[in-house]
This record gives structure tokens, sequence and C-alpha cells, in this order.
């Protein structure tokens, strides 16, 4: 796929214009290219995309994510290849959707993975995943989890690689809310406002953090969020069969079918031991996880 400068629309201008923002990104060997102006999307899509890696060089892009002025006025449109997503007003909403188009290209390109909406923190012996929905505090669980000492490879796109079970990196910036800041703060967390779009924050000032091109150590643990809270907060064991029908439901790539659930989700399954956690304060349940990862 060769990309040319003439193949970009919308723009009174060549992908060598000084006022156009040009970046080529890669992810375990999927490229993208982004193109944007660089005036007002510049600094947001910098931090947004903080944690990928910059692709090779001379490496043609797989898909290509643009931003492009509406015909309405004052609005962009988010294009990937030739889908059009808007009309979106706020620059920052427009950043926002750059980053989640890269993710969700990426994450259908990539093969040889299961993939499970969760996080995944590690030991140097062993991954846990701390399975959730959104907004059950799976990327804060995370994060406390990381400043107690452990690697973080990812707070929401998990992706474990089907022959060895072990996880690969997935560098999206991290979503943390005020409530949740405020949480890591009292840790000594601080995220200054320069650091953030919204509530994505720039990954590169998060502790802990994997390298995006080695994979760490196999998942033996999976953590199951309850919609639930006690005190002091607790783990019960988890049977397979009800792991596997939240993975399922929480993944991508896995699926049911008259045969029954896909063999890679079988095998992930089938080597983890499965916990469920009734959260609690917050201090005591980072303590209570760290002390699971470790097999304390």
């Amino acid at each position: 796929m060769v990309i040319r400068d003439a193949e970009v629309g919308g723009f009174p201008a060549t992908l060598g214009d000084p006022g156009l923002l040009r970046r080529f990104v890669a992810l375990h060997g999927v490229t993208v290219e982004v193109v944007a102006p660089l005036e007002p999307f510049a600094a947001p899509l910098a931090l947004l995309l903080a944690g990928y890696p910059p692709a090779a060089n001379g490496v043609a892009p797989d898909f290509r994510v643009s931003v492009l002025p509406s015909k309405r006025s004052e609005a962009w449109e988010v294009v990937v290849d030739d889908v059009s997503l808007g009309p979106i007003f706020e620059v920052e909403t427009v950043a926002r959707q750059v980053e989640w188009a890269c993710a969700d290209e990426m994450l259908r390109r990539l093969s040889g993975f299961v993939h499970v909406h969760a996080a995944i923190v590690a030991t140097s012996a062993q991954s846990m995943l701390i399975v959730g929905q959104s907004g059950q505090g799976k990327s804060t669980t995370a994060v406390g989890l990381a400043q107690a000492g452990l690697t973080i490879y990812t707070d929401d796109v998990a992706l474990i690689e089907h022959r060895t079970l072990r996880p690969f990196s997935f560098p999206r910036p991290i979503k943390l809310d005020d409530k949740s800041r405020m949480l890591l703060e009292r840790s000594g967390l601080v995220i200054p406002p320069e650091s953030r779009v919204g509530e994505s924050i720039d990954r590169t000032v998060i502790p802990g953090l994997a390298p995006t091109d080695s994979p760490g150590p196999p998942v033996k643990k999976a953590v199951f969020l309850s919609n639930d809270r006690g005190s002091p907060p607790e783990l019960h064991t988890l049977s397979a069969a009800e792991a596997l029908l939240r993975i399922v439901r929480q993944s991508a790539t896995e699926r049911f079918t008259d045969c029954g659930p896909s063999s890679s989700v079988l095998a992930l399954v089938n080597a983890l031991r499965c916990y469920e956690l009734v959260v609690g304060d917050f201090q005591e349940t980072v303590c209570l996880l760290v002390a699971l990862a470790r097999d304390l």
C-alpha cells in the first residue's frame, strides 16, 4: 500500500505542508498514519498518542486516520480510510476519537491474541487479569497496583497471546475521572492538568509501565470486579464456567458457537485461578490484590 500526497482529501495542501501534522505509529506489527491540521490538534494528539511507538522509517501504513474539515461550519470529521465519523465540534472530542479509531482498527487487525476488555498487571513471575465493565474501576485499580510496585500492561485492552498466554502491552491513554485522580493523589500520584485531555491521561506519567515490545509473564490469575462493595474488600473463588461466560461477554475476539466456546478462551480459562472481587476501601483493595498477585 503506497500513500501519495494526492490521496489526502479536504486539505488545500500536500502532506509536506508545514501546517499539517503527519505521524506514523505502530503496535505489534500494525502501522497507522495519522493526518490532521497542526492547529488545533498538535498538542492533544501528541498527548493521546504518546504511548504508541513510532513506526519504523519507510514502513507503509496499514490504514490511515485523518481529521478533515466538515461541510458543516466549525466542525470536523474523523475519517478511517474511507469511513467518516462526524461531524464533531469539540477539538478534544475529535482528538479522543482519533486515538480510539487508531486503537479500534489496530485491534481488528491484530491476530493471534485473545482480547478481553480488562486490565493486566504483573509481577516478575506472573500476570493477573482484572476484568470488569466500563466504569467499574479497572483503570484506577491498575494504576494503584502500579504505584504499589506491579507492572501495568494495559488498563483497558488486554491482549493475551494464544500459544503462550503472555500479555502484550496496549498503550492507550489511561482514563481517570476526577474521583479516581483524587484517590490516586492520596497515594502520591499527582497528574498535572497539562498531562490530560479531559479524562484521558498521558500514559507516560503513570508509574510501572511495561515495555511495548516485550511480552509479560504468563497470565495465571483473573479477578472479576463485582458490582457489590464490602468492608473490608473480599475475594471469592469463581468457577471456570462463570469465568468463561464473563470473559466472552467482555471480548471482541471470543465467541460461543454451536460447538461451544472458542478453543483459545477455553485454554485461557483452564490455565487461570479465577476470583470475584467485592471492592472495599481503595488502599485495602490494592493491598489485597498485591498479595494475590505475589502469592502471599
